[in-house]
């Protein structure tokens, strides 16, 4: 089995998305995602809204993790079922999405969103 995995979606242009990163970042750094892979996913990409390309906005953050670029329709997106920003899936080892969670989380609910997920 491989590791546990919390894939973050997030767009370039979203206001809670700009405030969530940076919590993501300092999470991170304080060891708070140990044992669990983080992934994001930069989706509803567009040139004409602020912080394009979401690369280069996620570089500037500081963004500790692997970073995957949504096609054009947000097939990622979709799949995974999201219904706004920033959008939480946690996976298990075997890749099974154990729970879905959307919006804004304070450092304490990501501390226990990453704490599940090492158990998951």
């Amino acid at each position: 089995t491989g590791e546990p995995t919390v894939v973050v979606f997030v767009a370039h242009w979203c206001p809670s998305c700009q405030a969530e990163v940076p919590r993501i970042v300092a999470q991170a750094a304080a060891g708070g995602t140990e044992g669990v892979r983080l992934v994001a996913v930069a989706t509803a990409n567009d040139p004409l809204r602020p912080n394009y390309p979401a690369s280069e906005w996620l570089d500037r953050e500081g963004w500790p993790a692997p970073v995957l670029v949504d096609d054009k329709a947000s097939s990622l997106a979709t799949a995974f079922g999201l219904s706004a920003y920033p959008f939480f899936a946690v996976l298990d080892g075997e890749g099974n999405v154990m729970f879905r969670v959307t919006g804004e989380l304070d450092p304490d609910s990501l501390a226990l969103l990453f704490s599940i997920a090492r158990d998951a």
